[in-house]
């Protein structure tokens, strides 16, 4: 005979199916009408970063997301679970790929900023190089090949 045990079933008394201990399936369908789609649409408000770490530092808990405390009272709801880790996904995704824009801008200002410095040395070098000559004749001191490589692509 099996030992019946008592369980807390929640606000759920009116379930058609309850399972006292586990339950095994090799397939459970959950139908869910409100799915996380609404994320991509233009008019989605995706919280900043700052309000996202704002709220889970007061809350301890992600914002829409139930709390153990709710979870214990209520059950953990699969479908609406489900659509809410999406939704989270999906939020995810909008701030990598909003991530991903500011490190493609951000190299290509290193970019122009290197190239500008790079710029700006050759021009230094060139001038102390051209002073350099002047002075101490740097064609009879330095006959290298360096020299008259540099000389050759450079100087004009």
């Amino acid at each position: 005979m099996l030992e019946q045990k008592k369980q807390n079933s929640g606000n759920h008394t009116g379930a058609l199916l309850q399972v006292y201990g586990k339950a095994v399936a090799t397939e459970v369908i959950v139908t869910q009408l409100n799915w996380a789609d609404f994320v991509f649409d233009d008019n989605y408000k995706l919280p900043s970063l700052k309000e996202v770490e704002s709220f889970y530092k007061a809350n301890r808990h992600l914002p829409e997301v139930p709390t153990t405390k709710e979870i214990a009272e209520n059950g953990n709801d699969l479908g609406k679970t489900d659509a809410l880790l999406l939704q989270k996904i999906e939020e995810l995704t909008l701030y990598m790929v909003e991530q991903q824009k500011e490190i493609e801008l951000l190299k290509q200002q290193v970019g122009a900023e290197k190239g500008s410095k790079k710029n700006n040395m050759y021009r230094l070098t060139t001038f102390k190089l051209i002073d350099h000559e002047k002075k101490y004749n740097i064609n009879t001191v330095f006959n290298d090949v360096l020299l008259r490589d540099y000389r050759a692509t450079h100087i004009h």
